[in-house]
């Protein structure tokens, strides 16, 4: 009599061992080497598809299983629909075998005997491609081949052992890019089959899974033409709207952070944007002095587009120093701005209309405009100034009301509930990431730049609608050209000191992260970092630049109670999130501009920072 409890085990079984033969397809086929370059958008396809099944299979618990022995601790997806997932991952694996008649010595190598040594095919991929997800199944499906005894991999993967175990011996040939597409769109067919699969609570873990993934392959990313080909295929694959406004931003901050004789071709297209003109903005009280961008201080107004019968809508501006030219010529009056500054504060806007995720929590751009345009006879008495216009939420008749600073707030009475607060705390953090993943660093952030709408009638704000503003656009570091001001030392308070003094070094991810905690320090106390630590400083109102420098030292060592306090304020959750921020997630001595290291941190952050807050934000 046969067992059905066995059957369904070895059914179970069977269908992990066709999954694993699909992912080692993918992976095997993205290894091959001299993929045409005109072609390369087809491997970015791929890809594409090589993580959307990475991802289902993440989401659906299938990923971790080393071993099959008990059909109740299987997950619920595999235990359910074994044999109709075994059957896709087969046809997968299958309609994967066809992108063999695309490369050379395919024929040649399928005869041949398999060696003692095996190549890895993991590491025969491009170091960027190996996200934690596919190390994860690779760490998974290595413990499998241990267990059973057989490379069950290779025995249902059908082009043959030798060239799997050999991706390298392996080049592109010959492609036809119609019959190609066929195959890719068959495979994203296959992978919506599959999505389609999940119920509510596995669907829910695909989108996090999902954006995690699309992060990734964003982040380890730094040239234009490698985001571009993201950017044209990302409509392809699940939720692409996502990782199509990722790789643009990235794109773009790729571009605008890149030094000023080191621009890529692409660079001048992709910062095209039109100056506003200066009759179609009315600012209120506009400024007379160039310390309202070094105070970040923002004015309100309105803005008419060029369609005068357009009723005017309200807006906030940001004001951004520039750097202004000593002579005219035929095309600019004196004073007008270096170039260098035009094109940064171009490339600020163009990366803050793409932020358009809500994740990102970015206010709303319309555009910039220089405040000299409005100069009469251009007199000197008016500052060099861009004014960087946002939106303020409402409809046409809704009256321009300052955003009120988070900075503004901290001390205020009655303190805001704790879930709120710890809600503002994730959505901030959520935000950095993002803005992280695509390399664009704030690097001036501080809790003056984390700003709420006020309701036009009441004046009250939510503080959980945050939004991120006060961007810095000129490269620290860079030419001479550059509009960087040493802060105050009482902002330094915020600044990591590695980043502290006349000559800090280049700007690292981890700095933002840093200012980030200081932040969160904030939000649990509900005071100003300069309140919160007075006993630290002679003089609170005004600490020293030598006492910021040490603040980092202080909060850390042993027995301080800023930081261990917040386990009473907000939970351990929130200790181990501030902490992370503080010490950092890798080490002082690590180059974040590594891929290993930038996949480590940003997996840190997430996990470490983003995670812990997440799960406080409904206390």
């Amino acid at each position: 009599m046969v067992d059905p409890v066995g059957t369904a085990i070895g059914g179970i079984s069977l269908a992990i061992q066709l999954l694993d033969g699909a992912l080692k397809g993918y992976t095997f086929f993205l290894a091959v080497g001299d993929f045409p370059e005109s072609c390369l958008h087809l491997r970015t396809r791929l890809e594409i598809e090589q993580k959307n099944i990475l991802d289902f299979s993440e989401a659906a618990e299938l990923l971790g299983i080393t071993t099959v022995k008990n059909e109740a601790k299987v997950p619920r997806v595999l235990r359910k629909d074994y044999l109709v997932l075994g059957s896709i991952f087969k046809q997968i694996e299958t309609k994967l075998d066809t992108l063999a008649s695309f490369t050379t010595r395919y024929k040649e190598l399928e005869s041949d005997k398999v060696g003692e040594e095996e190549e890895d095919v993991i590491e025969a991929i491009a170091e960027k491609e190996q996200t934690p997800i596919l190390l994860k199944w690779q760490g998974a499906a290595k413990a499998r081949e241990h267990v059973s005894g057989t490379n069950h991999i290779r025995k249902y993967y059908r082009i043959g052992k030798s060239i799997v175990q050999h991706p390298k011996r392996l080049r592109w040939t010959a492609i036809d890019e119609k019959k190609f597409m066929t195959v890719l769109d068959e495979l994203a067919g296959y992978n919506a089959y599959l999505r389609d699969r999940l119920d509510d609570e596995y669907t829910k873990r695909l989108e996090e899974r999902t954006v995690k993934t699309y992060q990734e392959m964003v982040l380890v990313r730094d040239k234009i033409d490698d985001l571009t080909h993201l950017v044209q295929n990302a409509m392809h694959g699940y939720a692409g709207h996502q990782l199509q406004a990722l790789a643009r931003t990235k794109s773009l901050a790729v571009a605008n952070d890149a030094a000023d004789d080191d621009k890529p071709p692409q660079y001048v297209d992709l910062i095209n944007v039109d100056k506003l003109e200066f009759n179609h903005i009315k600012v209120e009280n506009p400024p007379v002095t160039e310390e309202v961008a070094v105070e970040r201080k923002r004015s309100i107004g309105t803005f008419q587009a060029t369609d005068v019968s357009e009723a005017r809508v309200p807006v906030f501006i940001e004001w951004k120093r520039y750097i202004p030219t000593t002579e005219a010529n035929a095309e600019t009056r004196p004073g007008a701005p270096l170039p260098e500054n035009t094109d940064r504060v171009k490339g600020l806007v163009k990366i803050l209309q793409s932020s358009k995720l809500d994740s990102f929590r970015a206010p709303d751009c319309v555009g910039f405009f220089d405040l000299r345009d409005g100069a009469i006879n251009n007199k000197h008495t008016t500052p060099s100034l861009f004014g960087v216009v946002y939106r303020i939420p409402g409809d046409r008749s809704t009256t321009s009301v300052m955003p009120i600073t988070l900075m503004s707030q901290l001390g205020s009475q009655p303190i805001p509930s704790l879930s709120a607060r710890m809600k503002l705390a994730y959505l901030i953090s959520d935000s950095l990431l993002y803005f992280n993943a695509v390399q664009w660093y704030h690097k001036t952030l501080r809790s003056d730049a984390i700003i709420f709408h006020q309701d036009p009638k009441t004046k009250s704000i939510d503080i959980t609608q945050p939004f991120l503003g006060g961007f810095e656009y000129a490269r620290p570091g860079g030419s001479a050209s550059s509009t960087r001001v040493p802060p105050k030392a009482s902002r330094e308070l915020y600044v990591h000191p590695f980043y502290q003094g006349d000559q800090p070094r280049e700007y690292a991810r981890s700095y933002d992260i840093y200012a980030l905690g200081i932040i969160l320090l904030e939000i649990a106390y509900w005071r100003p970092i300069n309140v919160i630590l007075a006993d630290l400083f002679k003089n609170p109102g005004d600490p020293s630049r030598k006492e910021a420098e040490e603040l980092r030292g202080r909060l850390l060592s042993a027995g301080s109670p800023y930081l261990l306090n917040l386990k009473g304020l907000a939970g351990d959750r929130y200790f181990k999130a501030v902490h992370s921020c503080i010490a950092g997630i890798v080490s002082d001595q690590d180059i974040e501009t590594e891929i290993e290291v930038s996949l480590r941190l940003h997996e840190g952050f997430r996990k470490q920072i983003v995670e812990n807050l997440s799960t406080l934000r409904d206390l």
